[in-house]
């Protein structure tokens, strides 16, 4: 391992500790992205060198992280092939060059352009649904085969210019499978940062959500043990980015060191759950995050909220048909009013409000890994995703392996949508519409559990591989993460999903 490290652009970063003992994986990762972000010879004077991050994952020395957030595939077969083949043949490539000179790094003054990438393969045993990694995924025919190679695979390229010590400009694009690919959603980060001080930064343009834990490396394969962030917490909301600005403090207090951040903006995502593209639009994101680091131990904490402006044209239909419905028979027949009523208010998207909480810690003393995080989100309608979900993983390295486990869940906090009332009483539309009504309520709904174990090689000083197996239980009506047979919406399914994947960065 030390004899690779001295052939590698990094290896200039300290892998191994002072008395020469390995580090774990979340150690080392992290100070492979600031690594990524500058090439920086000696620590700034604010940092103390005190916390374990003092000289793996301390801003003060390496800078910020800036990993995060995804790239689209295609939607249609010309430009999904395209994906698949430019994906293979730059892979291939770099195996070959990676092998023969180590990595490759394109370094010029002031300029710095480094890369990952993911190539996946997963089978099910399941021929009537197919699983999603997040909600912004689709598939053209997704019950033609068990067998998926783009649900995880992606290539990530980011560069870096350093125009000063206290100014930058971080831009990062990432190809990987969604309903759409265009300009605007190919560019995952696009931001200039100002450091007037080592304590404050400001960050203006297209930022990583910072919500989440892992929001600096959810998408970089290769920064974790497992093959993808448990989808029950990850899944739900493809949120990656924020157009907007933040502000960043940091101080050093005792043998910890502390960060509050604080963001603003606006974001677009796409989905596409009837071979149609809607465009969902949120705005008004606050997000405020505080985070601590001392020894082998890292606490996250973050809470985020954001309103959706526009009604989502799926529904608008259903919405106009249950308005007309609770009209005509307000002083007729009062429950079956209240009972559309109710659908008509919460299957609107029109100014509902979302709100995050969540709360999350790693550990990693080079031979334990172990991380875990829980989350609420609440919403003023029921058709969105709500409840509690969370995860916990654990690891242990014994030599360049890692075996793993993760147990994940998700737990609806609404109630499942039925039929209350009797519309039979009206006409055969009125019944239809009342099951579409209730259909479409639960379709976000997300009630499922995951144990998965697995392991990760790493042969090499910037690859890994990945085998890991999946046990799912999903829940009746508690399908959100899935792209289905309509069939099963009522049933508690079983579904097993193994995946084989290689990491690695460049």
């Amino acid at each position: 391992m030390k004899k690779m490290l001295s052939n590698s652009s990094l290896a200039n970063t300290d892998l191994y500790s002072d008395h020469g003992r390995h580090l774990g994986i979340l150690h080392i990762i992290q100070k492979v992205l600031y690594t990524f972000r500058n090439s920086i010879s000696e620590k700034r004077a604010f940092c103390s060198g005190k916390c374990k991050l003092g000289n793996e994952r301390c801003r003060h020395l390496y800078g910020k992280p800036s990993w995060s957030n995804e790239i689209s595939a295609t939607p249609d077969h010309e430009n999904r092939m395209w994906f698949h083949g430019k994906i293979i043949i730059f892979s291939i490539f770099f195996l070959f060059h990676c092998s023969a000179a180590g990595a490759y790094s394109v370094d010029l003054t002031g300029f710095k352009l480094n890369g990952y990438c993911t190539l996946s393969a997963s089978i099910d045993n399941r021929s009537d649904m197919t699983p999603l990694r997040n909600v912004s995924q689709d598939f053209d025919d997704p019950f033609q085969t068990n067998f998926i190679t783009n649900l995880d695979s992606r290539l990530g390229l980011q560069g870096h210019y350093r125009f000063s010590s206290k100014l930058d400009f971080v831009g990062q694009t990432v190809l990987r499978k969604q309903t759409e690919i265009n300009f605007d959603n190919s560019i995952e980060l696009a931001y200039f940062a100002f450091s007037p001080t080592p304590e404050l930064e400001f960050r203006a343009g297209r930022t990583g959500y910072d919500a989440f834990f892992m929001s600096d490396n959810r998408h970089l394969g290769y920064g974790y043990p497992w093959v993808r962030p448990p989808v029950e917490y990850y899944g739900w909301l493809p949120l990656f980015n924020v157009d907007g600005m933040d502000g960043t403090f940091r101080v050093n207090w005792g043998e910890s060191q502390w960060q509050l951040r604080l963001q603003i903006g606006q974001s677009t995502f796409s989905i596409e759950p009837d071979d149609t593209l809607y465009n969902i639009k949120l705005r008004d994101i606050y997000t405020v995050s505080m985070s601590r680091c001392s020894g082998p131990l890292f606490l996250k904490a973050g809470y985020s909220t954001y309103y959706i402006p526009e009604d989502f044209s799926l529904f608008v239909p259903i919405q106009n048909g249950l308005n007309q419905v609770a009209g005509s028979v307000q002083n007729i027949f009062p429950d079956i009013n209240n009972e559309a009523t109710y659908l008509a208010q919460n299957l609107s998207f029109k100014d509902a409000r979302m709100s995050y909480l969540s709360i999350g810690a790693s550990y990693d003393d080079g031979n334990w890994i172990a991380q875990a995080e829980v989350a609420r989100a609440s919403t003023t309608a029921d058709v969105f995703t709500n409840g509690l979900m969370g995860y916990l993983a654990l690891g242990y390295r014994i030599g360049d392996w890692i075996p793993f486990s993760i147990y994940s869940a998700s737990r609806a906090g609404n109630e499942v949508s039925r039929q209350i009332e009797d519309w039979s009483v009206l006409d055969q539309d009125a019944v239809e519409l009342q099951f579409i009504s209730n259909a479409m309520m639960n379709m976000f709904r997300t009630d499922q559990t995951t144990f998965s174990f697995g392991i990760r090689w790493d042969f090499h000083i910037q690859a890994a591989l990945k085998l890991q197996c999946d046990l799912v239980s999903i829940h009746a009506y508690g399908h959100g993460l899935w792209v289905k047979d309509v069939n099963l919406a009522d049933r508690d399914v079983r579904v097993k999903i193994g995946t084989l994947s290689l990491d690695f960065i460049f």
